[in-house]
């Protein structure tokens, strides 16, 4: 929410909110009480025609664009950078914390002279937005340039990884911007889908259900949500940021065990059953 400040001040009275994350939830519930309703909930990306898991071309697929991480000049305030910096480092070394504990810890709980709610809100969209922005970017490459690096190859759909520099390029198979229907086609034929989270600590990106209905095994970072729901190396597989080094072993492994690898993808397309459109809005 507060990526869309502008239109979050505009339009509260008329508004009932459907997040993504449980944290966001809560924090509408307390920055803006005056929205007509808030709830927790969950998105779906296109499903295709799965395959067999043996007949999948596509042993690792990544969908999502390589994001610009230059971040000096973007705010015109040498005091406002500093602080971004610190919240990128500090996100960086304790990637676990959601941008709002970390905002709030800055503003509020440290020795800075506290805030009001609607310079917090404002804050949150200037600095916080950014350093979220920064992050993706950030751990995307990461991740992928230490898979590829390790050997492994990726297919990545997304604008921007011409300019990701791995030490070993010919594991990454740039497949460039891609429509909806094609990131269906795609999932459909891939091994395993590996997601990023985008700084949701308390939620659920679409990649996770858009990859167990499709039939492909989600590898990606946990929340608190996801702990909750779902079960690691049952019907999902989760690996830590700041454990990287350990993600090109946790993939190898699925890839070397097809069978153990295919019992996983089954339960994950059950557990999706759990998580369809009708369902949603039966809620």
């Amino acid at each position: 929410p507060y990526h869309h400040y502008e239109i979050m001040q505009s339009h509260m009275k008329n508004m009932q909110l459907i997040l993504l994350d449980e944290e966001h939830v809560a924090y509408c519930k307390k920055y803006y009480a005056e929205v007509s309703s808030v709830d927790m909930g969950y998105l779906i990306g296109p499903t295709g025609v799965p395959k067999p898991y043996e007949e999948r071309d596509i042993e690792v697929l990544f969908t999502g664009t390589c994001i610009n991480q230059n971040i000096s000049g973007i705010i015109d305030s040498e005091e406002a950078e500093d602080l971004l910096h610190f919240l990128i480092e500090s996100s960086i070394h304790n990637p676990d914390i959601s941008m709002m504990e970390l905002m709030e810890y800055l503003f509020n709980g440290n020795n800075m002279p506290k805030i009001s709610d609607e310079d917090f809100k404002c804050m949150m969209n200037v600095l916080g937005r950014k350093a979220e922005k920064y992050l993706r970017g950030y751990f995307r490459r990461k991740i992928v340039c230490a898979l590829v690096d390790a050997g492994i190859r990726i297919h990545v759909a997304g604008e921007g990884w011409e300019e990701c520099y791995a030490q070993k390029p010919d594991n990454l198979i740039l497949l460039g911007k891609i429509g909806i229907e094609q990131t269906a086609e795609l999932t459909a034929r891939s091994k395993i889908l590996l997601n990023v989270m985008p700084w949701f600590k308390a939620g659920m990106h679409d990649r996770i259900l858009t990859a167990m209905h499709n039939g492909a095994i989600c590898v990606t970072d946990s929340s608190s949500y996801i702990d909750t729901h779902f079960q690691d190396n049952e019907n999902i597989v989760l690996y830590k940021l700041n454990e990287i080094e350990k993600l090109p072993f946790i993939i190898s492994k699925l890839l070397k065990n097809q069978n153990q690898a295919e019992k996983i993808a089954i339960k994950g397309m059950e557990k999706a059953e759990e998580y369809t459109w009708d369902k949603f809005v039966m809620k």
